[in-house]
């Protein structure tokens, strides 16, 4: 039998009996990335929130180094740093509600193209033997809609149990049974 080496490690017994095969060590790893991704998914509402503060913390603390470097008192280095901070989100805030009503308002316009578009793949679907079905509503479904819409608005000062759509909203138009609109 031969010596190992002298200085080198020798494997030790208990080492080797405790070694995984690689397939099960692959497949452990795989089940603790699953149970971790479940457990930040069910603590997102801490986990989320506390990331933001990091983040905004780690983006904000150059501005207070520098400001403390200037010699600016801590309590002001701290306020005109949160004051920042909080100026920025509400900026960040008010671009994101300008980009959504900006995309509210433009979003209408690109109506026909995307009904193009859906007719273009339903007949590609069509070409290729897929048979697309329209969905129908049920009839009740279907004359609560329309009452929904033509019902006149509830005068100022009445009491209804529940708020009604204004009556200048286009109706629904009416479908027969195989979802074309009736004419």
């Amino acid at each position: 039998m031969d010596a190992p080496a002298p200085g080198a490690p020798r494997p030790r017994e208990a080492d080797r009996a405790l070694a995984l095969p690689r397939g099960l060590l692959v497949l452990l790893s795989m089940a603790g990335v699953v149970v971790a991704v479940a457990g930040l998914r069910s603590a997102s509402g801490i986990v989320g929130p506390a990331f933001l503060a990091l983040t905004i913390a780690i983006t904000i603390h150059p501005l207070l180094a520098w400001l403390q470097r200037r010699r600016v008192p801590g309590w002001l280095a701290v306020v005109l740093t949160m004051l920042v901070a909080y100026v920025s989100l509400v900026a960040l805030a008010a671009a994101l509600v300008f980009s959504v009503a900006r995309l509210a308002t433009l979003l209408p316009s690109y109506q026909p193209q995307f009904t193009s578009l859906v007719d273009q793949f339903t007949s590609w679907l069509g070409e290729r033997g897929v048979t697309v079905l329209r969905t129908t509503l049920h009839p009740a479904v279907e004359q609560r809609l329309q009452a929904a819409f033509t019902e006149p608005a509830p005068q100022p000062g009445s009491t209804s149990p529940s708020p009604q759509l204004r009556s200048d909203r286009p109706r629904v138009p009416p479908l027969d049974d195989a979802g074309d609109v009736r004419r």
